[in-house]
């Protein structure tokens, strides 16, 4: 069995963040002339084909790969570690369930793992705990450092003592090295 531990996705439809919360530089997706922008705040940040937000593609590059399962994953840029704490937890709320609902599209073909707010340990946890016994993710995607703090900081141990108990996976995704 072939599978792919690191595949990013994201919804096809964001809400504009900027617009909602009044600041930052949230990413949304713009469709557009038949290509699907990410802007980061009013400017193109990145073009995407398909396969980032649609299922049914992405199965068609599995198929053509011969890869029988794919752990999707958020984004990095859409971390948000930036964020205040309740917005970046607003945001992770809205990518997991979007994760999560993709995968109860194709169980067979597709495992989620979460993101979390990393910037507030508490809400981290609490969505963790969420992403975990709720949404069923075996783990969490996070960033290599937050806000550039590095993992090792005393102040993440609360969170990685919970993961363990909980029996979380972590995969640790280069971030603003």
């Amino acid at each position: 069995m072939k599978i792919d531990i690191h595949t990013h996705i994201m919804p096809d439809k964001m809400p504009n963040w900027v617009k909602k919360f009044g600041y930052g530089d949230f990413i949304h997706l713009e469709h557009r002339n038949c290509k699907a922008c990410m802007m980061k705040g009013d400017k193109l940040f990145r073009e995407v084909e398909p396969n980032c937000f649609d299922a049914t593609e992405r199965l068609k590059d599995m198929e053509r790969t011969g890869v029988d399962k794919q752990v999707l994953s958020t984004i990095p840029v859409l971390f948000n570690y930036w964020a205040k704490p309740e917005d970046g937890l607003e945001t992770s709320r809205f990518f997991n369930d979007h994760i999560a609902d993709t995968v109860s599209k194709d169980p067979g073909s597709f495992i989620g793992i979460g993101t979390v707010p990393l910037q507030d340990i508490g809400k981290a946890i609490e969505e963790m705990e969420r992403c975990v016994l709720q949404l069923g993710f075996p783990g969490l995607e996070i960033g290599s450092n937050i806000n550039g703090i590095n993992l090792g900081d005393a102040s993440f141990f609360p969170f990685y003592q919970r993961a363990e108990e909980l029996g979380c996976a972590l995969f640790i995704h280069p971030w603003e090295m």
